[in-house]
């Protein structure tokens, strides 16, 4: 897991989906790895591994997580 070197992750996002969006019917673009690579940067300094030991708890969480999601969907919350 690593974060974004920007604050502002989701507006990077949308406006890398935009540019993809106008940029491949145009066939500047091929694929959307093209944008990416040029203008996302990761803090190497956040980059952390997840810990083999807890690999039981992970499942854990992922399923309640999951769970979770999947109620909300059923009441049309997400």
């Amino acid at each position: 897991v690593v974060t974004l070197a920007t604050a502002e992750g989701a507006a990077l996002g949308a406006a890398i989906q935009a540019a993809f969006a106008r940029l491949k019917p145009a066939g500047k673009v091929r694929h959307i790895e093209e944008l990416t690579s040029r203008l996302v940067a990761l803090d190497e300094n956040t980059r952390c591994k997840p810990a083999a030991a807890n690999a039981a708890l992970y499942c854990e969480r992922l399923e309640k997580l999951s769970g979770i999601t999947r109620r909300l969907h059923e009441v049309e919350y997400l």
